[in-house]
Protein backbone atom coordinates (compact mmCIF):
# COMPACT_ATOMS: atom_id res chain seq x y z
CA UNK A 1 0.00 0.00 0.00
CA UNK A 2 1.33 3.38 -0.50
CA UNK A 3 1.28 6.67 1.30
CA UNK A 4 0.94 9.68 0.63
CA UNK A 5 4.68 10.67 0.14
CA UNK A 6 5.11 7.51 -1.74
CA UNK A 7 2.21 8.78 -4.53
CA UNK A 8 4.09 12.16 -3.97
CA UNK A 9 7.71 10.98 -4.62
CA UNK A 10 6.50 9.11 -7.69
CA UNK A 11 4.71 11.57 -9.26
CA UNK A 12 7.93 14.14 -8.88
CA UNK A 13 9.76 11.38 -10.96
CA UNK A 14 7.27 10.06 -13.21
CA UNK A 15 5.61 11.72 -16.34
CA UNK A 16 1.62 10.31 -16.69
CA UNK A 17 -1.96 11.29 -16.94
CA UNK A 18 -2.86 12.65 -13.74
CA UNK A 19 -6.00 11.26 -11.50
CA UNK A 20 -7.03 12.25 -8.44
CA UNK A 21 -7.78 10.32 -4.68
CA UNK A 22 -10.18 12.81 -2.42
CA UNK A 23 -8.11 13.40 0.73
CA UNK A 24 -4.36 13.68 1.57
CA UNK A 25 -5.21 11.94 5.11
CA UNK A 26 -6.14 8.73 2.96
CA UNK A 27 -4.82 6.42 0.39
CA UNK A 28 -6.62 5.04 -2.04
CA UNK A 29 -6.50 1.57 -0.83
CA UNK A 30 -8.08 2.69 2.27
CA UNK A 31 -11.07 4.54 0.63
CA UNK A 32 -11.81 1.62 -1.81
CA UNK A 33 -12.05 -0.92 1.31
CA UNK A 34 -14.73 1.25 2.39
CA UNK A 35 -12.97 3.27 5.40
CA UNK A 36 -13.49 6.47 3.79
CA UNK A 37 -16.91 6.27 2.66
CA UNK A 38 -18.02 9.42 4.22
CA UNK A 39 -15.20 11.60 2.94
CA UNK A 40 -15.98 10.29 -0.49
CA UNK A 41 -19.82 11.05 0.13
CA UNK A 42 -18.88 14.67 1.58
CA UNK A 43 -17.10 15.46 -1.54
CA UNK A 44 -19.47 13.94 -4.02
CA UNK A 45 -21.96 16.75 -2.56
CA UNK A 46 -19.61 19.44 -2.70
CA UNK A 47 -18.04 18.97 -6.09
CA UNK A 48 -21.87 18.27 -7.12
CA UNK A 49 -22.89 21.68 -6.13
CA UNK A 50 -21.09 22.78 -9.64
CA UNK A 51 -23.94 20.74 -11.96
CA UNK A 52 -26.19 21.97 -9.53
CA UNK A 53 -25.16 25.58 -10.42
CA UNK A 54 -25.65 24.46 -13.93
CA UNK A 55 -29.27 23.48 -14.03
CA UNK A 56 -29.55 26.68 -11.87
CA UNK A 57 -28.17 29.20 -13.91
CA UNK A 58 -30.03 27.06 -17.33
CA UNK A 59 -33.53 28.11 -16.12
CA UNK A 60 -32.77 30.83 -13.61
CA UNK A 61 -33.94 33.42 -16.70
CA UNK A 62 -37.29 31.28 -16.58
CA UNK A 63 -39.70 33.03 -14.08
CA UNK A 64 -38.24 36.41 -14.09
CA UNK A 65 -38.12 37.18 -17.47
CA UNK A 66 -40.72 39.25 -18.10
CA UNK A 67 -40.55 41.34 -15.17
CA UNK A 68 -36.75 42.45 -16.09
CA UNK A 69 -38.08 44.99 -18.78
CA UNK A 70 -38.35 48.55 -18.00
CA UNK A 71 -42.08 48.37 -19.46
CA UNK A 72 -43.19 46.52 -15.64
CA UNK A 73 -40.47 47.25 -13.74
CA UNK A 74 -38.54 49.80 -12.27
CA UNK A 75 -35.57 48.20 -11.68
CA UNK A 76 -35.20 46.56 -14.95
CA UNK A 77 -32.67 45.84 -17.16
CA UNK A 78 -31.78 48.36 -20.46
CA UNK A 79 -32.85 47.67 -23.84
CA UNK A 80 -34.43 44.06 -22.64
CA UNK A 81 -34.27 41.18 -24.91
CA UNK A 82 -34.72 37.42 -23.50
CA UNK A 83 -33.54 35.48 -26.68
CA UNK A 84 -29.41 36.72 -26.32
CA UNK A 85 -29.22 36.00 -23.00
CA UNK A 86 -31.10 33.00 -23.09
CA UNK A 87 -29.08 31.44 -26.02
CA UNK A 88 -26.00 32.77 -25.44
CA UNK A 89 -25.67 30.58 -22.83
CA UNK A 90 -24.88 27.56 -24.70
CA UNK A 91 -22.12 29.24 -26.10
CA UNK A 92 -20.74 29.44 -22.78
CA UNK A 93 -20.84 26.36 -22.48
CA UNK A 94 -19.17 24.98 -25.47
CA UNK A 95 -16.02 26.89 -25.05
CA UNK A 96 -16.57 25.74 -21.14
CA UNK A 97 -16.51 21.71 -22.28
CA UNK A 98 -13.61 22.40 -25.21
CA UNK A 99 -11.94 24.06 -22.65
CA UNK A 100 -11.68 21.36 -19.63
CA UNK A 101 -9.55 18.77 -21.46
CA UNK A 102 -6.81 21.10 -21.65
CA UNK A 103 -7.32 22.56 -18.28
CA UNK A 104 -7.19 18.77 -17.23
CA UNK A 105 -4.32 17.50 -18.85
CA UNK A 106 -2.19 20.58 -17.77
CA UNK A 107 -2.97 21.15 -14.11
CA UNK A 108 -5.40 18.55 -12.88
CA UNK A 109 -9.08 17.86 -11.62
CA UNK A 110 -9.03 19.80 -8.54
CA UNK A 111 -7.59 22.83 -10.10
CA UNK A 112 -9.92 22.46 -13.08
CA UNK A 113 -13.15 22.08 -10.65
CA UNK A 114 -11.84 25.45 -8.85
CA UNK A 115 -11.77 27.59 -11.78
CA UNK A 116 -15.21 26.79 -13.08
CA UNK A 117 -16.35 27.34 -9.35
CA UNK A 118 -14.65 30.76 -9.77
CA UNK A 119 -16.25 31.54 -13.07
CA UNK A 120 -19.56 30.83 -11.23
CA UNK A 121 -19.10 33.32 -8.64
CA UNK A 122 -18.14 36.18 -10.93
CA UNK A 123 -20.53 35.21 -13.42
CA UNK A 124 -23.84 35.22 -10.57
CA UNK A 125 -22.14 38.25 -9.45
CA UNK A 126 -22.16 40.53 -12.75
CA UNK A 127 -25.57 38.73 -13.22
CA UNK A 128 -27.09 40.33 -9.96
CA UNK A 129 -25.80 43.28 -10.55
CA UNK A 130 -26.39 43.76 -14.36
CA UNK A 131 -28.15 46.95 -15.55
CA UNK A 132 -27.46 46.60 -19.24
CA UNK A 133 -28.06 43.99 -21.91
CA UNK A 134 -24.69 43.55 -22.36
CA UNK A 135 -23.98 42.97 -18.76
CA UNK A 136 -26.35 39.94 -19.07
CA UNK A 137 -24.85 38.77 -22.15
CA UNK A 138 -21.77 38.80 -20.85
CA UNK A 139 -23.11 36.97 -17.49
CA UNK A 140 -24.44 34.31 -19.23
CA UNK A 141 -21.37 33.67 -21.72
CA UNK A 142 -19.72 33.31 -18.25
CA UNK A 143 -21.70 31.14 -16.16
CA UNK A 144 -21.88 29.05 -19.09
CA UNK A 145 -18.65 28.55 -19.06
CA UNK A 146 -18.69 27.62 -16.23
CA UNK A 147 -21.54 25.03 -16.81
CA UNK A 148 -19.74 23.69 -20.05
CA UNK A 149 -16.62 22.81 -17.93
CA UNK A 150 -18.23 21.45 -14.71
CA UNK A 151 -20.61 19.21 -16.04
CA UNK A 152 -17.61 17.31 -17.65
CA UNK A 153 -15.36 17.54 -14.64
CA UNK A 154 -17.08 16.93 -11.55
CA UNK A 155 -18.66 13.65 -13.44
CA UNK A 156 -14.76 12.81 -13.80
CA UNK A 157 -14.11 13.15 -10.14
CA UNK A 158 -16.98 11.67 -8.82
CA UNK A 159 -15.84 8.71 -11.06
CA UNK A 160 -12.61 8.70 -9.80
CA UNK A 161 -13.57 8.07 -6.47
CA UNK A 162 -16.00 6.14 -5.95
CA UNK A 163 -16.03 2.59 -5.12
CA UNK A 164 -17.41 0.31 -7.27
CA UNK A 165 -20.34 -0.58 -4.89
CA UNK A 166 -21.35 3.35 -4.69
CA UNK A 167 -20.17 3.92 -8.83
CA UNK A 168 -23.15 3.80 -9.96
CA UNK A 169 -25.20 6.03 -7.48
CA UNK A 170 -22.79 8.62 -7.17
CA UNK A 171 -22.63 8.61 -10.80
CA UNK A 172 -26.13 9.56 -10.59
CA UNK A 173 -25.99 12.37 -8.27
CA UNK A 174 -24.49 14.44 -10.85
CA UNK A 175 -27.17 14.08 -13.12
CA UNK A 176 -29.89 14.51 -10.18
CA UNK A 177 -28.21 17.80 -9.12
CA UNK A 178 -29.14 19.52 -12.30
CA UNK A 179 -32.40 18.65 -12.25
CA UNK A 180 -32.45 19.78 -8.46
CA UNK A 181 -30.73 23.25 -9.44
CA UNK A 182 -33.41 23.20 -12.35
CA UNK A 183 -36.02 23.01 -9.34
CA UNK A 184 -34.27 25.33 -7.26
CA UNK A 185 -34.74 28.21 -9.90
CA UNK A 186 -38.50 27.46 -10.50
CA UNK A 187 -38.79 27.66 -6.43
CA UNK A 188 -37.33 31.08 -6.34
CA UNK A 189 -39.50 32.35 -9.24
CA UNK A 190 -42.49 31.36 -7.38
CA UNK A 191 -41.52 33.65 -4.61
CA UNK A 192 -39.70 36.36 -6.08
CA UNK A 193 -41.80 37.84 -8.46
CA UNK A 194 -41.80 41.26 -10.27
CA UNK A 195 -40.07 44.01 -8.29
CA UNK A 196 -37.76 41.40 -6.21
CA UNK A 197 -36.51 39.04 -9.24
CA UNK A 198 -33.04 39.95 -8.36
CA UNK A 199 -33.72 37.89 -5.28
CA UNK A 200 -33.18 34.96 -7.50
CA UNK A 201 -29.74 36.19 -8.49
CA UNK A 202 -28.77 37.11 -5.20
CA UNK A 203 -29.18 33.21 -4.39
CA UNK A 204 -27.01 32.56 -6.97
CA UNK A 205 -24.69 34.20 -5.93
CA UNK A 206 -24.87 32.71 -2.32
CA UNK A 207 -24.54 28.94 -4.00
CA UNK A 208 -21.67 30.04 -5.94
CA UNK A 209 -19.70 31.36 -2.79
CA UNK A 210 -20.82 28.26 -0.72
CA UNK A 211 -19.44 26.39 -3.62
CA UNK A 212 -16.32 27.80 -3.98
CA UNK A 213 -15.40 27.86 0.06
CA UNK A 214 -16.24 24.10 0.58
CA UNK A 215 -14.15 22.84 -2.18
CA UNK A 216 -11.37 24.97 -1.49
CA UNK A 217 -11.28 23.56 1.84
CA UNK A 218 -12.66 20.22 1.86
CA UNK A 219 -11.50 19.01 -1.86
CA UNK A 220 -7.69 18.72 -1.85
CA UNK A 221 -6.53 15.78 -3.59
CA UNK A 222 -3.42 13.99 -4.13
CA UNK A 223 -2.01 13.57 -7.90
CA UNK A 224 -1.61 9.70 -8.83
CA UNK A 225 0.11 8.01 -12.07
CA UNK A 226 -0.57 4.90 -13.62
CA UNK A 227 2.86 3.67 -12.31
CA UNK A 228 3.40 -0.16 -12.32
CA UNK A 229 2.28 -2.39 -9.26
CA UNK A 230 1.47 -5.72 -9.68
CA UNK A 231 -1.39 -5.96 -6.90
CA UNK A 232 -3.06 -2.17 -8.94
CA UNK A 233 -5.77 -3.10 -11.21
CA UNK A 234 -7.09 0.17 -13.57
CA UNK A 235 -9.94 1.80 -13.78
CA UNK A 236 -10.49 3.87 -17.22
CA UNK A 237 -12.99 6.24 -16.89
CA UNK A 238 -14.12 8.57 -20.02
CA UNK A 239 -16.67 10.99 -19.05
CA UNK A 240 -18.06 14.11 -20.64
CA UNK A 241 -21.59 15.48 -20.39
CA UNK A 242 -24.43 17.18 -22.92
CA UNK A 243 -26.91 19.41 -21.97
CA UNK A 244 -30.39 17.44 -22.63
CA UNK A 245 -32.50 20.25 -22.52
CA UNK A 246 -36.31 20.35 -21.32
CA UNK A 247 -37.07 20.46 -17.31
CA UNK A 248 -34.48 17.93 -17.76
CA UNK A 249 -31.93 20.35 -17.71
CA UNK A 250 -29.25 18.59 -18.78
CA UNK A 251 -28.17 14.65 -18.69
CA UNK A 252 -24.83 13.68 -17.62
CA UNK A 253 -23.31 9.98 -18.56
CA UNK A 254 -20.31 8.45 -17.63
CA UNK A 255 -18.90 5.48 -20.15
CA UNK A 256 -16.24 3.45 -18.04
CA UNK A 257 -15.03 0.24 -17.65
CA UNK A 258 -14.70 -1.47 -14.64
CA UNK A 259 -11.43 -4.20 -14.24
CA UNK A 260 -11.53 -6.10 -10.71
CA UNK A 261 -12.97 -3.95 -8.60
CA UNK A 262 -11.14 -4.51 -5.10
CA UNK A 263 -8.05 -2.72 -4.72
CA UNK A 264 -7.82 -0.49 -7.12
CA UNK A 265 -4.97 2.12 -6.31
CA UNK A 266 -5.23 4.36 -9.36
CA UNK A 267 -7.03 5.81 -12.01
CA UNK A 268 -6.25 6.75 -16.00
CA UNK A 269 -8.84 9.16 -17.29
CA UNK A 270 -8.47 9.54 -21.13
CA UNK A 271 -8.50 12.03 -23.03
CA UNK A 272 -10.07 12.36 -26.33
CA UNK A 273 -8.81 10.93 -29.46
CA UNK A 274 -7.42 8.24 -26.41
CA UNK A 275 -8.25 5.33 -24.89
CA UNK A 276 -6.95 3.04 -22.00
CA UNK A 277 -4.69 1.53 -24.35
CA UNK A 278 -3.18 4.09 -25.38
CA UNK A 279 -4.10 3.87 -29.01
CA UNK A 280 -5.25 6.79 -30.56
CA UNK A 281 -7.07 8.32 -33.96
CA UNK A 282 -6.79 11.60 -35.44
CA UNK A 283 -10.06 14.08 -35.84
CA UNK A 284 -9.13 13.58 -39.43
CA UNK A 285 -9.25 9.79 -39.48
CA UNK A 286 -12.28 9.50 -37.59
CA UNK A 287 -14.39 11.85 -40.46
CA UNK A 288 -12.99 10.38 -43.33
CA UNK A 289 -12.97 6.67 -42.34
CA UNK A 290 -15.45 4.68 -43.62
CA UNK A 291 -16.05 2.25 -40.93
CA UNK A 292 -16.35 5.29 -38.36
CA UNK A 293 -19.27 7.01 -40.55
CA UNK A 294 -21.73 4.91 -38.71
CA UNK A 295 -20.61 6.44 -35.30
CA UNK A 296 -20.31 10.25 -36.57
CA UNK A 297 -23.13 10.02 -37.74
CA UNK A 298 -25.22 8.34 -34.55
CA UNK A 299 -23.09 11.34 -32.77
CA UNK A 300 -24.07 14.46 -34.16
CA UNK A 301 -27.80 12.84 -35.31
CA UNK A 302 -28.72 11.92 -31.05
CA UNK A 303 -27.60 15.33 -30.09
CA UNK A 304 -29.29 17.20 -32.59
CA UNK A 305 -32.70 15.36 -32.50
CA UNK A 306 -32.38 16.07 -28.73
CA UNK A 307 -32.69 19.29 -28.90
CA UNK A 308 -35.17 19.43 -32.25
CA UNK A 309 -37.68 17.61 -30.14
CA UNK A 310 -38.34 21.20 -28.73
CA UNK A 311 -37.88 20.14 -25.45
CA UNK A 312 -35.36 22.67 -24.31
CA UNK A 313 -37.90 25.51 -25.32
CA UNK A 314 -39.62 24.71 -21.77
CA UNK A 315 -36.59 25.44 -19.23
CA UNK A 316 -36.14 29.01 -20.85
CA UNK A 317 -39.67 29.71 -21.97
CA UNK A 318 -42.09 27.55 -19.72
CA UNK A 319 -43.43 30.50 -17.80
CA UNK A 320 -43.81 32.31 -21.47
CA UNK A 321 -45.59 29.25 -23.04
CA UNK A 322 -47.87 28.51 -20.01
CA UNK A 323 -48.87 31.65 -19.04
CA UNK A 324 -52.08 32.01 -21.20
CA UNK A 325 -53.18 28.69 -20.11
CA UNK A 326 -52.25 29.27 -16.95
CA UNK A 327 -52.16 33.00 -15.93
CA UNK A 328 -52.28 32.44 -12.24
CA UNK A 329 -50.16 29.53 -11.91
CA UNK A 330 -47.68 29.64 -14.30
CA UNK A 331 -44.97 29.50 -11.79
CA UNK A 332 -46.10 26.64 -9.71
CA UNK A 333 -46.79 24.88 -13.01
CA UNK A 334 -43.43 25.02 -13.67
CA UNK A 335 -41.94 23.87 -10.59
CA UNK A 336 -44.58 21.04 -10.62
CA UNK A 337 -42.92 20.28 -14.47
CA UNK A 338 -39.47 20.35 -12.78
CA UNK A 339 -40.59 17.53 -9.80
CA UNK A 340 -41.82 15.52 -11.92
CA UNK A 341 -38.52 15.34 -14.57
CA UNK A 342 -36.53 14.72 -11.25
CA UNK A 343 -38.75 11.82 -10.22
CA UNK A 344 -38.83 10.34 -14.04
CA UNK A 345 -34.55 11.26 -14.37
CA UNK A 346 -33.99 8.96 -11.27
CA UNK A 347 -36.23 6.26 -12.24
CA UNK A 348 -35.14 5.97 -15.90
CA UNK A 349 -31.73 4.30 -15.64
CA UNK A 350 -34.06 1.23 -14.35
CA UNK A 351 -35.94 1.30 -17.14
CA UNK A 352 -33.93 1.47 -20.00
CA UNK A 353 -31.85 -0.81 -18.56
CA UNK A 354 -34.60 -3.27 -18.14
CA UNK A 355 -36.38 -2.94 -21.99
CA UNK A 356 -32.78 -1.58 -23.55
CA UNK A 357 -31.48 1.30 -25.07
CA UNK A 358 -32.70 0.99 -28.89
CA UNK A 359 -36.06 0.21 -27.84
CA UNK A 360 -36.63 3.16 -25.22
CA UNK A 361 -34.73 5.38 -27.62
CA UNK A 362 -37.82 4.83 -30.69
CA UNK A 363 -40.19 4.78 -27.80
CA UNK A 364 -39.29 7.94 -26.21
CA UNK A 365 -39.26 9.65 -29.94
CA UNK A 366 -43.06 8.08 -30.86
CA UNK A 367 -44.01 9.52 -27.43
CA UNK A 368 -42.36 12.74 -27.72
CA UNK A 369 -44.31 13.45 -30.91
CA UNK A 370 -47.60 12.32 -29.65
CA UNK A 371 -47.39 14.58 -26.87
CA UNK A 372 -45.61 17.71 -28.15
CA UNK A 373 -48.66 17.11 -30.95
CA UNK A 374 -51.01 17.24 -27.71
CA UNK A 375 -49.68 19.76 -26.09
CA UNK A 376 -49.86 22.36 -28.83
CA UNK A 377 -53.11 21.39 -29.36
CA UNK A 378 -53.57 21.86 -25.70
CA UNK A 379 -52.52 25.52 -25.21
CA UNK A 380 -53.98 26.59 -29.27
CA UNK A 381 -57.82 25.69 -27.84
CA UNK A 382 -56.83 27.00 -24.41
CA UNK A 383 -57.06 23.45 -22.73
CA UNK A 384 -55.83 23.34 -19.31
CA UNK A 385 -55.97 19.78 -18.65
CA UNK A 386 -54.49 18.77 -21.63
CA UNK A 387 -52.24 21.14 -21.89
CA UNK A 388 -50.85 19.70 -18.40
CA UNK A 389 -51.45 16.00 -18.81
CA UNK A 390 -49.36 16.60 -22.24
CA UNK A 391 -46.62 18.71 -20.67
CA UNK A 392 -45.83 15.89 -17.79
CA UNK A 393 -45.50 13.09 -20.42
CA UNK A 394 -43.73 15.15 -22.47
CA UNK A 395 -40.43 15.79 -19.58
CA UNK A 396 -41.65 12.13 -19.16
CA UNK A 397 -41.02 10.45 -22.20
CA UNK A 398 -37.59 12.44 -22.74
CA UNK A 399 -37.02 11.31 -19.58
CA UNK A 400 -36.79 7.78 -19.81
CA UNK A 401 -34.87 7.98 -23.40
CA UNK A 402 -33.89 10.76 -26.19
CA UNK A 403 -32.49 12.15 -22.79
CA UNK A 404 -29.97 9.88 -21.58
CA UNK A 405 -29.50 7.02 -24.07
CA UNK A 406 -27.18 9.05 -26.85
CA UNK A 407 -23.82 8.43 -24.66
CA UNK A 408 -25.19 5.10 -24.27
CA UNK A 409 -25.67 4.49 -27.60
CA UNK A 410 -22.10 5.93 -28.82
CA UNK A 411 -20.50 3.79 -26.49
CA UNK A 412 -22.11 0.74 -28.58
CA UNK A 413 -21.30 1.80 -32.11
CA UNK A 414 -18.28 3.38 -31.82
CA UNK A 415 -14.94 1.51 -31.54
CA UNK A 416 -12.65 2.15 -28.41
CA UNK A 417 -10.25 3.96 -30.07
CA UNK A 418 -13.06 6.49 -31.37
CA UNK A 419 -15.16 6.84 -28.29
CA UNK A 420 -13.53 9.53 -27.06
CA UNK A 421 -13.87 12.11 -30.41
CA UNK A 422 -17.51 10.54 -30.85
CA UNK A 423 -18.47 11.54 -27.24
CA UNK A 424 -16.98 15.16 -27.77
CA UNK A 425 -18.27 15.48 -31.27
CA UNK A 426 -21.82 14.50 -30.03
CA UNK A 427 -21.14 17.02 -27.03
CA UNK A 428 -19.85 19.72 -29.44
CA UNK A 429 -23.47 18.64 -31.83
CA UNK A 430 -25.59 19.16 -28.66
CA UNK A 431 -24.03 22.90 -27.58
CA UNK A 432 -24.42 23.86 -30.63
CA UNK A 433 -28.02 22.68 -31.19
CA UNK A 434 -29.43 24.01 -28.17
CA UNK A 435 -27.64 27.69 -29.36
CA UNK A 436 -29.85 27.00 -32.47
CA UNK A 437 -32.89 26.05 -31.40
CA UNK A 438 -33.41 28.80 -28.46
CA UNK A 439 -32.24 31.38 -30.54
CA UNK A 440 -35.13 30.00 -33.61
CA UNK A 441 -37.42 29.33 -31.19
CA UNK A 442 -38.73 33.36 -30.21
CA UNK A 443 -38.91 33.75 -34.06
CA UNK A 444 -41.32 30.64 -34.72
CA UNK A 445 -43.04 31.88 -31.84
CA UNK A 446 -43.62 34.96 -32.60
CA UNK A 447 -44.69 34.00 -36.00
CA UNK A 448 -46.37 30.31 -35.27
CA UNK A 449 -47.51 30.97 -31.98
CA UNK A 450 -48.07 27.36 -29.68
CA UNK A 451 -48.09 26.16 -33.74
CA UNK A 452 -44.83 25.93 -33.82
CA UNK A 453 -44.90 23.00 -31.36
CA UNK A 454 -46.30 20.69 -34.42
CA UNK A 455 -42.89 21.11 -35.99
CA UNK A 456 -40.88 19.86 -32.98
CA UNK A 457 -43.87 16.67 -32.94
CA UNK A 458 -42.97 16.48 -36.52
CA UNK A 459 -38.86 16.48 -35.93
CA UNK A 460 -39.60 13.60 -32.79
CA UNK A 461 -41.94 10.84 -35.39
CA UNK A 462 -39.26 11.77 -38.51
CA UNK A 463 -36.29 10.66 -36.08
CA UNK A 464 -38.50 7.88 -34.69
CA UNK A 465 -39.13 6.29 -38.06
CA UNK A 466 -35.40 7.23 -38.92
CA UNK A 467 -33.29 5.36 -35.83
CA UNK A 468 -35.92 2.76 -36.33
CA UNK A 469 -34.38 1.87 -39.87
CA UNK A 470 -30.52 3.45 -38.65
CA UNK A 471 -29.61 1.61 -35.76
CA UNK A 472 -30.23 -2.28 -35.60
Amino acid sequence: MYTVDEIKRINSTDAGIYVYIPSPLTTWTDIMNGESIADILLHTAIVSLQPLQFGLHMAILNAPMSSMSCSVSSDCIQNWSPVIPGSIYAVGGLLGSICTSYVLSTRGIVYTLNVFAFCFVVGSIVLASSKTQTQIIFARILTGFAAGGAVVSSPIYVNAIAPPHLKGLLGSSTQLNVNVGIIIAQILGVLFASENWRYIMYVSVLFSVIAVILLRVFVRSVPVKSFSDPEAQTLTGTSHATIHGSHQGATLSNNYSEHQAHHHRHVTITTPGSNATGESISIGVFLKEAKYRHSFITAVSLFMVQQLTGINTIILYGVRILSNSFPNQTKAVNLLLSIINLIATAISASIIDKFGSRKMLLLSLGLMGLFTALLALGLTSGRQLLTLASALLTIVSFAIGIGPIPFMFIGEVTPPEALSLAQSIGTVSSWLSTFAILTIFPFLDSHMGYKSFYIFSACSLASCIWYSKWLK
